[in-house]
């Protein structure tokens, strides 16, 4: 499983990840918290953090 995030001082974090094939979004107000949900509700999952560099390739695959 992938969690994809995207991070921001002033914005907090924002999250998408598929469950069973469903797309879900979730927000954290900081990165830590965040860290903290994933090692605990998905401990295995990679979590790839969205950038200007990879953003485009993410998008014209559906992830985001």
């Amino acid at each position: 499983m992938k969690i994809y995030f995207e991070f921001g001082t002033a914005v907090g974090v924002n999250v998408t990840y598929d469950v069973q094939g469903e797309r879900c979004y979730d927000y954290f107000s900081s990165l830590c918290k965040f860290h903290v949900w994933a090692e605990a509700v998905y401990p295995h999952a990679c979590l790839v953090l969205i950038t200007d560099e990879n953003y485009c390739q993410l998008a014209t695959s559906g992830v985001l």
